[in-house]
């Protein structure tokens, strides 16, 4: 089966797309979205990769938020898409909004708690007070007052609106805005719905509607439905799980986008001054910065590696295993392809007999090659990660010790000549003309004699019901062992790692320790700024 890859970074608004390990050709379509929002084109999905491949029949491998990952899967079926015609494959997971939440969260208290001299975290606040404090809207039209909501576990209030003329200059730009129409008058609502509908800054997702039980709910949406929104939300109170999606989704994404983007310009305006001042600090003390920088080399180059062996769900199952099903499922249809049938109990004796050895040979084939492919790829994880670690070029002697060894389970062919015998039909017939009919006469009437015929293609279609079962479990046995290796050889890694750099930044803190009073405040802001920038690749990427 051919292969999609869609992976989408929405705090970064990063996207990669690749069909069969290519880049879209040119003038696509999905370069004409590739840098707009996954949830804004996601409806396009199915028919853009159903044109790029030429049809559907393919695997589809995302990398992202798994609430993504489960809309786009949801977006083929709704276009008729069958789990037969696409697979889906949740390839590397990207935390949701909320936990990326919680660690900018984070980040503020840990600049509150770590102040540096080369960053003001109050005049920083007072600068960006309103985002900071307020960075989300919730609007409701004619909604009564209730004056707060809680989404994704963050208390917003609501902003409650009589007249729409109130917001006509508001900028209104991913705000949740869910609209009460509870009067009867189907040309105010019209006017007040239209006003709110055909705004350049507000998009049919964002808004909700909320119908009163007094008002003729087909006509309200049938004015919907004509004013462009094809299929409206229509909500029953502010509790709707569909109001906490699409405020993750939206304003909470565009949150931590925007704070993202906000402290690369900070950190890049910080590292430019630091740079120079480590230019001249390096010509003072060439010496202690050489080895500083070793030091800082090798712990940068340690992270980088270590990123790979957290990165968990990078394991992939070997192709060849269903491939090698399918092979065995051909081998078992070309058993006696040119013969069809035997209505002769001693020959299909015989053929259940040859063919249950065959069966048994071929199985036997089939888990040498499972086993062949399964030790191949074994070793193809244990140089994968050598060179990951290797890559360092720290304790270059290192050899991992990891107890895990594959139990090999007893996979015995099956028992199958008495079930083939089963597998017949029969039924009564005219008896043929032979030597003893000849002697009876022609109006005698002749006895119905019982013939049983075997069908060998029911034999066939029986042998891989039954056998079926068995390849794939030997497959399954084999990726469950192959995936538990993976794990606790990166984690065995990652665990050095840690060591490595815990016993790296000792050294490297002992030789700042040289440094003049001036010198080490600058190493420190060095270490705070790397400390910084690494929570910060955390929120973008982790």
């Amino acid at each position: 089966m051919v292969k999609t890859e869609l992976s989408y970074n929405p705090y970064l608004r990063e996207m990669i797309v690749k069909f069969n390990g290519q880049a879209p050709r040119v003038n696509s379509l999905v370069e004409k979205y590739q840098t707009k929002k996954l949830q804004d084109w996601i409806e396009l999905l199915p028919q853009i990769f159903h044109d790029e491949m030429n049809g559907y029949d393919f695997e589809f491998d995302f990398s992202g938020i798994r609430s993504d990952f489960e809309k786009i899967r949801e977006t083929f079926f709704k276009a008729g898409v069958t789990e037969e015609q696409v697979s889906f494959f949740y390839k590397n997971e990207l935390e949701a909004p909320v936990d990326k939440n919680n660690r900018v969260n984070e980040l503020l208290e840990w600049l509150d708690k770590n102040r540096n001299r080369r960053f003001d975290y109050d005049e920083f606040k007072d600068k960006y007070k309103e985002f900071l404090d307020a960075p989300y809207s919730f609007v409701t039209v004619h909604g009564g007052s209730v004056s707060s909501i809680t989404l994704s576990g963050k208390d917003i209030s609501i902003e409650n609106i009589d007249d729409v003329d109130e917001i006509s200059s508001t900028d209104l730009t991913y705000t949740p805005v869910v609209m009460y129409v509870d009067s009867s008058d189907n040309t105010e609502n019209r006017k007040n719905l239209q006003s709110i509908i055909c705004r350049d800054d507000i998009s049919n997702k964002q808004l909700f509607f909320c119908i009163g039980v007094n008002v003729n709910k087909a006509q309200t949406e049938r004015i919907i439905y004509d004013l462009g929104i094809k299929e409206p939300i229509v909500v029953n109170d502010l509790s709707d799980e569909r109001i906490n999606e699409y405020f993750e989704d939206y304003p909470l994404t565009e949150y931590i986008k925007t704070f993202l983007d906000i402290f690369r310009k900070e950190t890049t305006r910080i590292s430019d001054i630091l740079d120079a001042e480590n230019r001249r600090s390096q010509e003072l003390n060439y010496e202690i910065h050489q080895k500083i920088d070793r030091y800082d080399n090798d712990i940068k180059a340690l992270k980088k590696a270590d990123e790979l062996f957290v990165q968990r769900d990078n394991f992939v199952v070997p192709e060849e295993y269903e491939k090698l099903i399918t092979e065995f499922a051909q081998k078992v249809s070309d058993w006696r392809k040119k013969k069809t049938k035997t209505t002769s109990q001693e020959e299909a004796l015989r053929m259940a007999e040859e063919f249950e050895t065959e069966l048994a040979r071929l199985y036997d084939e089939y888990v040498s090659e499972i086993d062949n492919v399964s030790v191949k790829k074994s070793d193809e994880i244990d140089k994968m990660f050598s060179n990951w670690f290797g890559y360092t070029m720290v304790d270059t002697d290192y050899t991992p010790d990891v107890d895990c060894t594959y139990e090999a389970i007893d996979y015995n062919s099956l028992s199958l000549k008495e079930l083939f015998m089963k597998i017949k039909t029969e039924q009564y017939i005219d008896p043929k003309n032979g030597l003893l009919n000849l002697f009876k006469g022609s109006n005698e009437p002749k006895e119905k004699v019982l013939e049983t015929t075997y069908t060998y293609e029911n034999w066939r279609t029986f042998a891989m019901e039954e056998y079926d079962p068995l390849c794939k479990r030997v497959a399954d046995e084999w990726t469950r062992f192959l995936s538990k290796y993976y794990s606790i050889l990166a984690e065995t890694y990652h665990k050095h790692i840690s060591e490595l750099i815990t016993e790296i930044t000792k050294q490297k803190n002992e030789i700042s320790a040289q440094l003049s009073g001036d010198e080490k405040l600058l190493q420190e802001d060095n270490d705070w700024l790397t400390a910084l920038l690494d929570q910060i690749h955390t929120i973008e990427r982790g």
